[in-house]
């Protein structure tokens, strides 16, 4: 009974137009404050060796230009350097000098089919990729 009552006055106030707006906004201001929000990034590693330090530079820079070919082909929006590192260091074996070069290239995406595709695509390119997803909830979660 009590139950009945209680559903009665609500519906009855819901039926004022000024009541039930002032109640339609403050739930639609809640779900929309406390929208859920991604970060998606794609982290792409290198590792490969060279002759000498320029053609160590040249070759980290032609695979830069190659990811980023690629990410203007296929209309990959919001595509962001978060961060980028390479380590080019000698390496002496059997008197001859090869150069290795270790890097890491971290790319900030909205989409999480667009991170997907852009790094399956990087895998057949035999280069090695991470998927790093975040999600929280930001905004007056009440």
């Amino acid at each position: 009974m009590r139950n009945a009552a209680l559903l009665f006055v609500i519906a009855t106030a819901l039926s004022q137009p000024a009541f039930a707006t002032k109640v339609v906004d403050r739930l639609a201001q809640n779900s929309s404050g406390c929208e859920m929000k991604e970060n998606l990034s794609v982290s792409v590693n290198f590792n490969m060796k060279a002759d000498s330090l320029m053609e160590a530079k040249a070759k980290f820079d032609d695979r830069m230009k190659q990811v980023a070919d690629y990410a203007a082909q296929q209309k990959i929006e919001n595509l962001e350097v978060q961060s980028m590192n390479y380590n080019i260091y000698s390496d002496v074996n059997n008197s001859e000098k090869t150069y290795q070069i270790n890097g890491n290239v971290q790319y900030q995406m909205k989409s999480s089919d667009m991170a997907f595709k852009f790094a399956e695509f990087l895998e057949k390119q035999k280069m090695n990729v991470n998927i790093n997803s975040n999600s929280y909830r930001q905004g007056n979660c009440n």
